[in-house]
């Protein structure tokens, strides 16, 4: 699934954006299904990409995380600022590691200051 986190949200959209995130986390048997979320969350913490702040959004969204088994595994910056500054704001989020071969980026599309994604899944067909 995607996710996108405006980075305008207020504390209390991004609670309601954690509970939804919760939510669909919840309904799913992490035992058994792999979950892969990606998308734009607007957020810094420190674990992710050696970034050297954490901002609240990023903390919420990092506790959500955790509490579900749940690992980041972008490790480079995905957003460059007009400033120049590059941060991490990009994540793939999933219960299943072992199947993330690699994770890489292409160039920003058109106007955008974002990388694109480039993520290689091993998946089985069916027996």
């Amino acid at each position: 699934c995607s996710a996108y986190r405006p980075p305008s949200y207020s504390a209390s959209e991004t609670s309601h954006f954690c509970d939804m995130l919760h939510d669909c986390l919840q309904s799913v048997d992490l035992s058994t299904v792999p979950v892969f979320i990606t998308g734009d969350f607007n957020a810094r913490h420190t674990s992710w990409c050696s970034s050297n702040q954490s901002t609240s959004a990023g903390i919420d969204l990092e506790n959500l995380f955790c509490s579900f088994g749940q690992d980041q595994l972008v490790n480079f910056p995905t957003h460059t600022a007009p400033s120049g500054r590059s941060t991490c704001l990009d994540l793939l989020i999933t219960n299943r590691s072992d199947m993330v071969h690699a994770i890489d980026h292409t160039a920003p599309l058109g106007a955008s200051n974002h990388v694109q994604l480039i993520c290689a899944l091993a998946l089985q067909g069916p027996a």
